[in-house]
């Protein structure tokens, strides 16, 4: 009688189930490792573009506030203004835009999912000419509502107003 010998071909069912345990526990690690970097990730470039707005708005406001000739009005998400002899008025549209007379400052990818939720200007020396101001800006994030941030801004005034002159004795 011959005795022929068969080759062992494939795995055993229990070799699969521990293979497969063993990668499940890799992915696992990755994946535990991979989440909170995207997570800090994700939180580092929604902070970059606060900044970015942040600093090109409150930058803006501040060069156009101290090259003001006249200041018409101040108010809460308003700025009107006269450089150069042309009216300036910045407001912000419904949609948390920033407008210079009734145009955007900024492209819409600009922005990308930041808005402003406010703007204000605040007057530092009270009086007849006043040249120090502080200019807030708030912005906060489509995706998450609840997080805002802002930052004050420094404008000094280069052109004070005029003093009222005294008549003469």
């Amino acid at each position: 009688m011959i005795n022929i010998i068969k080759a062992k071909k494939g795995m055993t069912l229990i070799e699969v189930l521990v293979g497969t345990i063993l990668l499940g526990i890799v992915v696992m690690t990755i994946v535990a490792v991979i989440t909170p970097m995207m997570m800090a990730y994700r939180r580092s470039n929604t902070l970059a573009e606060y900044n970015q707005v942040l600093d090109n708005v409150g930058n803006l406001l501040s060069s156009d506030l101290s090259q003001a000739e006249k200041i018409i009005n101040i108010d809460i998400d308003l700025l009107d203004i006269i450089i150069n002899g042309v009216p300036v008025v910045y407001t912000l549209d419904d949609e948390g835009y920033l407008l210079r007379n009734d145009f955007r400052v900024y492209h819409k990818d600009f922005y990308r999912s930041v808005l402003i939720t406010e703007f204000s200007i605040d007057t530092l020396n009270e009086g007849i000419t006043p040249t120090n101001y502080t200019i807030t800006v708030t912005v906060s994030s489509e995706q998450r509502a609840a997080s805002e941030i802002s930052r004050e801004y420094a404008a000094q005034r280069r052109f004070p107003l005029p003093a009222t002159p005294t008549p003469p004795p």
